[in-house]
């Protein structure tokens, strides 16, 4: 099945019914806000406004999330604490292969294209340090976000920066491992192929 249509069968199914057996959500742990869910799982809170002087001014809360080596990726808190599974959220736990890009293309940039989300080039900076280096955003129809760099380093092989994926509010509840060993979203098998008609 490929990536797209394992997107597409995702938001299908989470927005057919009210209970699916196959979803769960994580204890909420006594996180009321999206904000809250960050801190708890050891994020921190930190705004962040487009650096494009044309685009509308939205500030957007990000949950920063830091290794000791310096390496870091930021999520929306919306997109972290969601009760559901997001574009984001699969594409970070599923971690696609990278498409073969061209040595004059931002392959992150490229990465988030190819599943489907927008970026802007200019970047995103923190409202209290504009000055400081731009981030790119994949920002995904369902307006899940995170960033294209700590969204491309994830599928690189060994994956690099934070580990998010037991972090997410949404879980699978019975995760089966994956060949990579990642927390994989569960799909229903696929329907018996049709019976010839006589």
């Amino acid at each position: 099945m490929g990536f797209h249509t394992l997107l597409l069968s995702i938001v299908l199914l989470a927005g057919c019914t009210h209970e699916a057996p196959s979803l769960a959500l994580a204890a909420a742990g006594g996180s009321s806000t999206p904000e809250d869910w960050c801190k708890a799982q050891g994020g921190t809170v930190q705004s962040y406004v487009p650096k494009n002087p044309e685009a509308p001014t939205i500030e957007q809360p990000m949950c920063v999330f830091r290794n000791p080596d310096g390496t870091k990726i930021l999520i929306s808190t919306t997109t972290l604490a969601a009760p559901h599974a997001t574009l984001a959220s699969v594409a970070y736990v599923n971690r696609p292969p990278a498409p073969d890009v061209d040595g004059a293309i931002n392959p992150a940039a490229a990465y988030c294209l190819a599943l489907g989300g927008k970026t802007d080039p200019k970047g995103w900076v923190p409202t209290d340090n504009q000055t400081t280096r731009p981030i790119p955003l994949c920002v995904f129809s369902d307006n899940s976000i995170i960033d294209t760099w700590g969204l491309a380093s994830r599928a690189s092989s060994p994956p690099v920066g934070p580990d998010l994926t037991y972090k997410f509010r949404y879980r699978s509840p019975s995760p089966s491992p994956s060949p990579t060993g990642t927390n994989a979203v569960q799909m229903p098998p696929k329907p018996a192929p049709p019976l010839p008609l006589l």
